[in-house]
């Protein structure tokens, strides 16, 4: 028996029947609906990475600036504490400079408490040494202090 082979239909090269969808129309509502299309806009990956790029530019030139805004302010405050410290050691001086033993010796004579030249300075010592007592010149009379 020899069979005979049947043509076969060919899918792929005949045309896409289409069927027209009907159209129903809305529903009348109480409320005026605007109707629009939305379409979605796509941004090619291109233009996602430059966005993105951008933003972190912004963010680093803005960072950048705060910082330097704020280390320009740290430089005003050290500048203004240095000026508060020299204002501080300049009056230390003249305070120290007040009771230097020449002032003293300066500001006695004016008052015609001390003669200039009989004033020596005392080594310092411990308060648990005893101090010997002052030698004196002839042209003072000693006077003790117990009976006057």
């Amino acid at each position: 028996m020899s069979t005979m082979p049947m043509p076969r239909r060919d899918i792929a090269n005949r045309p896409a029947v289409r069927h027209p969808r009907p159209e129903v129309a809305p529903a009348p509502s109480p409320f005026p609906v605007r109707t629009t299309k939305s379409r979605v806009r796509r941004r090619s990956p291109l233009a996602r990475a430059l966005t993105i790029f951008g933003i972190a530019i912004v963010l680093v030139v803005s960072g950048t600036l705060y910082s330097g805004h704020e280390q320009l302010q740290l430089h005003q405050l050290q500048y203004q504490l240095q000026q508060e410290q020299s204002k501080f050691a300049l009056s230390v001086n003249d305070v120290s400079a007040l009771s230097a033993p020449a002032q003293i010796t300066a500001h006695a004579s004016s008052l015609h408490l001390v003669p200039p030249v009989l004033v020596t300075q005392i080594v310092a010592v411990s308060l648990t040494t005893p101090v010997p007592l002052p030698h004196f010149t002839r042209s003072v009379i000693e006077v003790s202090r117990s009976h006057r």
